[in-house]
């Protein structure tokens, strides 16, 4: 049975003051303290869609028949709710956390996963004060519309059990931004 580190006897209960962090999307629960890591880099501007690229959406909302195709999605790319490792601390930022980024598109219940190869097209990386996207998203709205492109895949496994089974993603190769 593996248990977390214990705390450090004699770790300082003073964790600093929180740095400035302009380019960090902050998490829910954010009250950040000198643990809390930055983003290092200023997040990238996706370019806009060209119009053959608006041409060529797939508006379709049944997908089924696009299984193992290429496919061009127009949505709302957002933050899903974000995922931490467990390591207790009385500082503010002692866990690795990310945030998974989500396509909903309009008329559907639930929002598409995304994979990549490039690992900045699935997830935001950070800690528990905020995460970093490497391209750039409202910070009120936590979101950019854009139009997805990449092949509509099966879900990696069959289901458990008494388990739902997990729906199609898509294997992202490339974004663009609408506005």
């Amino acid at each position: 049975m593996c248990h977390p580190p214990p705390l450090a006897s004699g770790a300082p209960k003073d964790c600093g003051p929180a740095r400035d962090n302009p380019y960090g999307v902050p998490t829910a629960w954010s009250h950040p303290d000198g643990s809390c890591q930055t983003c290092e880099q200023a997040p990238g501007a996706l370019p806009l869609c060209s119009p053959s690229e608006r041409a060529a959406v797939n508006r379709s909302a049944n997908l089924k028949a696009h299984l193992n195709k290429h496919v061009s999605l127009q949505g709302t790319l957002s933050l899903g709710n974000t995922i931490c490792t467990k390591l207790p601390s009385h500082c503010a930022c002692n866990n690795r956390c990310a945030a998974p980024l989500l396509l909903s598109r309009q008329g559907m219940k639930e929002p598409i996963a995304l994979t990549s190869e490039q690992e900045s097209l699935e997830a935001c990386p950070g800690d528990e004060g905020a995460v970093c996207c490497a391209f750039e998203l409202s910070r009120s709205k936590r979101s950019v519309d854009v139009i997805a492109s990449g092949t509509w895949l099966p879900p990696d496994r069959p289901p458990y059990p008494d388990e739902a089974p997990e729906p199609p993603h898509l294997a992202v190769e490339q974004l663009c931004k609408l506005k």
